[in-house]
């Protein structure tokens, strides 16, 4: 009898602990898509901001199609903004300090192409330290998920 009770109660108690196992695995496997998500997120509203950006520096400016233009930077920034904020919420530091990097130089690049018209020489230059931050962005995503490095890099393109 005494070895039943034991039995009932060791079986009981590996549910218990193997439930909350799971529950700590659930939680883990629920943050790291959130992160997931959020950084592909991200990344898609660099390229959608960098798209509307390369628009506006190829356009003359103080016309209506550079006022066109900026309207759309303002829309893919706005977005562009929606996630940066979503990843220093659910982001490590090093993957949130990296994204800060990346929008200072991004505003840095469009208050160059404000000011001018640029080639399109002139504006993959002009662009090369904001991919030059998205790499080191996407290399601390990488080290986040504990992947190694890949020999791809954006300022490439």
């Amino acid at each position: 009898m005494e070895a039943a009770i034991m039995a009932s109660l060791a079986a009981i108690f590996g549910l218990v602990i193997g439930r909350l196992w799971d529950s700590r695995l659930e939680v883990a496997r629920w943050r790291r898509d959130q992160c997931v998500r959020v950084y592909e997120h991200a990344t898609s509203a660099y390229y959608k901001v960098r798209e509307a950006m390369r628009v506006l520096a190829l356009t003359e400016p103080e016309t209506s199609e550079s006022e066109a233009a900026e309207t759309q930077v303002r829309a893919a920034g706005a977005e562009w903004d929606r996630w940066m904020v979503a990843v220093w919420l659910h982001g490590s530091e090093p993957v949130a300090e990296a994204i800060r990097q990346v929008d200072q130089e991004g505003d840095r690049l469009l208050d160059t192409i404000r000011s001018r018209q640029l080639t399109w020489e002139e504006f993959r230059a002009e662009r090369e330290p904001v991919a030059r931050r998205l790499d080191a962005f996407i290399e601390e995503i990488r080290k986040e998920f504990k992947r190694s490095p890949v020999p791809i890099r954006v300022t490439t393109t």
